[in-house]
């Protein structure tokens, strides 16, 4: 089991799970390995902080969801954040525009 086994393991479960609640101490604790070592696997492997690809994959979900009509406010829980202002600083930061502009700019 190589490390970059690991790595695609864990990015295959955070594909499947990134609106449930994970962090890096429950998926280094799943690859069994210090939370060093995971960050610094993932990280070369992938380009990306852990964080970082989670934030992709739920703000990659976000504008599926606000392209089928979802209301933003509810976008926010479903993609996996706790509270909204989290959710619109991480959309801006990845999209360059907030939800409420990408949503004004998307037709539906």
């Amino acid at each position: 089991y190589t490390n970059e086994q690991m790595v695609l393991d864990c990015i295959n479960y955070v594909d499947k799970h990134f609106t449930e609640p994970l962090n890096l101490t429950s998926l280094s604790h799943m690859a069994a390995v210090s939370e060093s070592t995971f960050c610094s696997c993932f990280k070369k492997l992938t380009g990306y902080t852990f964080q970082a690809y989670m934030n992709q994959q739920r703000i990659k979900y976000a504008t599926s969801l606000i392209k089928k009509g979802y209301k933003i406010t509810a976008i926010s829980s479903f993609c996996g954040y706790n509270d909204f202002s989290t959710f619109s600083r991480n959309f801006k930061k990845i999209v360059g525009i907030s939800p409420r502009e990408y949503c004004k700019n998307t037709p539906i």
